[in-house]
């Protein structure tokens, strides 16, 4: 009866296209669901790695190329989403995974058992360790190697987010951590093409990809393939500062690489210093490496008192020449020394700064020059403008007292006549009747006083200037309220159009949690029906088993 049963469900599945056992193809669709979904529930696909790891081991050959290809495509890792294998490893590689930015699975997936090795390093092809890391890998490494050194200078014995160590000992183990990205880089650039290799070996001459820990509390060097040199000549070899910079003293096992594949200079002799001097130098921003500086080189007894170092004009200073012309005579009685004296370089209007940088590096330079220069030019323009607008307006206020009744008649310095408004209030103000000219009012009141007009006069005229100051700050205010009204109607209207396009996008929101909750329906939907069929299928071995 049960088997009756199971076997018409069976039927039924099959003709509504459901799959009534487990496949390659069944399970890829899983994942395809799970990705399509955005699932970042790690076991859901624990789960379909499994079974999928499960029928491997069963039947090696059930999987077809296609299948494989798609399963190697689709691995999960928390955090990252779904990406192809080969950008993951299977062992954490410590320091360097971290710098490489190449997730390790065991992280995520040792815990559930060995079939999630099988899938992993068997079924889909993922890389073992570190040591299967092509070469822009490790050369993406290099290069975060370089920025993360520049923030632990600032983050000291502390642990930023996200980092397996403290910036302290980060630069600590500078050294060691470069050394082994070459060793990798020099196995790895060995596999490439000689076009694939020039591209790589570009960038240490151009990016400046020589890495080099100093003692003490120095700031590292970071060195181009065309400043670095591998040892010191005989006549450079008691000189610290050449010497202390040769890679034969930080890397000693990588003279293959250093010297055959990234061509740096086989030995600093006094002819190589000359030609690093000569070079031109610009300016550059302050960071925690250091370049290859002039004091490494100019700041030497050896080299400063070489004839073949001193410029072509070059010339005694003039103390040095009174003080030889004074000793000069002494030459019979002392005996000759021995020393000779420090070199000076000559006093020149534009003395030479040699410098350690590329052509390009020098055309951005020029570059962002041009665009300061563009800047300032622009900044004196609108300082011009504002200037000359404050002048027009100071102008316009000055027509606009000019344009006042003045105080006193300007040819006479006597008040000036007072106009018929005038004339109005002040009888008002006196109780003396409103006359039509000045004579009438004079003429039916008679001033005692001599000095009484004039100062009425002045009073009335003084009120004329205060409506008229009045009457400016109120159509001054006019004008403020009726553009603060327009400024306040075009914010308005901004926010109605806001809201409108938030009105739009809420409406998109819910077509899309529509579409997401029918995906995750059917999903549900399936792996009801998948997890019945398991559980039927157990419980019919099971039976067989008892039976």
């Amino acid at each position: 009866g049960d088997a009756d049963m199971l076997g018409k469900a069976s039927r039924c599945l099959e003709r509504l296209g459901v799959a009534n056992e487990l496949s390659p193809g069944g399970l890829l669709r899983v994942l395809e669901l799970l990705k399509a979904a955005g699932s970042e529930d790690i076991s859901a696909y624990v789960d379909v790695y499994r079974q999928l790891a499960q029928l491997h081991l069963n039947d090696p050959k059930v999987f077809c190329d296609l299948e494989s290809f798609l399963l190697s495509t689709a691995i999960f890792v928390p955090g990252r989403g779904v990406m192809p294998v080969k950008q993951c490893t299977w062992q954490d590689a410590g320091l360097l995974q971290w710098l490489a930015e190449v997730p390790a699975l065991a992280a995520h997936y040792g815990r559930h058992g060995p079939l999630m090795e099988h899938f992993f390093l068997r079924m889909v092809g993922a890389p073992q360790s570190a040591d299967a890391f092509p070469a822009p890998v490790l050369l993406h490494a290099l290069r975060r190697l370089v920025e993360q050194v520049e923030e632990a200078s600032r983050t000291g014995e502390e642990t930023p987010a996200g980092w397996p160590i403290s910036g302290q000992a980060l630069l600590d183990s500078l050294q060691s951590t470069a050394r082994e990205i070459y060793t990798r880089l020099d196995v790895a650039i060995r596999k490439l093409t000689s076009d694939q290799a020039a591209a790589f070996i570009s960038c240490f001459r151009n990016e400046r990809l020589v890495l080099l820990k100093m003692s003490g509390a120095s700031p590292p060097k970071r060195l181009s393939s065309e400043e670095a040199w591998w040892r010191v000549a005989s006549e450079l070899a008691d000189v610290d500062s050449v010497r202390v910079l040769a890679l034969q003293e930080h890397y000693p096992e990588l003279e293959e690489f250093f010297l055959g594949i990234v061509k740096v200079h086989t030995e600093a002799n006094r002819e190589l210093l000359k030609t690093l001097l000569d070079r031109p130098m610009a300016e550059s921003p302050l960071t925690h490496w250091s370049g290859l500086d002039v004091s490494d080189i100019e700041d030497l007894g050896v080299v400063q008192t070489s004839s073949n170092f001193r410029p072509p004009d070059w010339q005694q200073s003039s103390d040095l020449a009174e003080a030889a012309g004074a000793t000069e005579g002494m030459a019979e009685t002392a005996p000759a020394e021995t020393e000779r004296p420090s070199f000076r370089p000559p006093r020149r209007s534009n003395p030479h700064v040699p410098a350690m940088r590329t052509r390009e590096e020098l055309e951005e330079i020029e570059r962002e020059e041009r665009e300061r220069e563009e800047r300032e030019r622009e900044e004196r323009e609108r300082r011009a403008q504002e200037e000359e607008r404050r002048r027009s307006e100071q102008a316009w206020r000055q027509r606009q007292r000019d344009n006042r009744v003045p105080l006193y008649a300007p040819d006479r310095g006597v008040p000036a006549e007072p106009s018929a408004e005038t004339r109005r209030r002040d009888a008002g103000q006196h109780g003396q009747p409103a006359t039509g000219t000045s004579g009438e009012a004079h003429a039916e009141t008679p001033s005692t006083d001599p000095g009484g007009g004039a100062e009425a006069h002045e009073e009335a005229t003084e009120e004329h200037v205060d409506d008229n100051e009045a009457h400016e700050e109120d159509e001054g205010e006019d004008m403020f309220e009726q553009a603060e009204a327009e400024t306040v109607q075009e914010f308005q209207q901004r926010i109605e159009e806001l809201e409108k396009q938030a009105k739009e996008y809420r409406q998109q929101s819910y077509r899309l949690r529509e579409q997401w909750v029918q995906v995750d329906s059917d999903a549900d939907r399936y792996m009801n029906i998948l997890r019945q069929f398991f559980e039927a299928d157990a419980s019919l071995r099971s039976d067989e088993t008892a039976g």
